[in-house]
């Protein structure tokens, strides 16, 4: 197996090829589907978060059963999240931000939003507040969240190795 990456228009283009391994030329072969995983490294970042922060890339290890939410209207004093981790959709175009914030019954999404510079580089922001109809104070327990942002474009595309090259986009 072999995973190329290369940059069309800006956006990472991966192409994954496997064929049959020397030893087996000519063999017999079954052809069972296995699920099979590589990470490619890139040369620059393609995401970046909004609320900043000095802690360097890691793999992120993300959360089951993290609360799934969505922007709601009447949030108050929101402020930037530090964004913990994402998971990106098959097809590109869905990305999840995972990060912590406030118990759901005083806290809320405001923004969920990614914008992408003329290089490449993707800027997710979230944005929590307080509910504006709360009016006790609110216990500042940490709840693991995400949020889904539908992006534009892909933010990683496969490559169509048919057609000589990454989707037309």
């Amino acid at each position: 197996m072999d995973a190329d990456v290369t940059v069309r228009h800006n956006t990472p283009v991966i192409a994954v090829q496997e064929g049959t391994r020397a030893d087996h030329v000519g063999q017999a072969c079954t052809m069972e589907a296995v699920l099979k995983s590589t990470v490619a490294t890139l040369d620059k970042p393609i995401l970046a978060d909004a609320a900043g922060g000095d802690a360097a890339p890691g793999e992120p290890e993300l959360p089951t059963g993290a609360t799934v939410v969505e922007p709601q209207d009447g949030v108050v004093d929101a402020i930037p999240s530090a964004i913990g981790g994402y998971a990106l959709s098959a097809d590109g175009l869905t990305l999840s931000a995972y990060y912590v914030g406030g118990v759901e019954d005083c806290y809320a999404l405001s923004e969920a939003t990614a914008h992408r510079a003329a290089d490449g580089l993707v800027t997710v922001a979230i944005r929590e507040g307080q509910l504006a109809d709360v009016d006790r104070p609110c216990i500042e327990i940490g709840v693991t969240k995400v949020a889904s942002i539908t992006l534009e474009q892909p933010l990683i595309v496969a490559a169509d190795l048919d057609s000589g090259g990454g989707n037309d986009y």
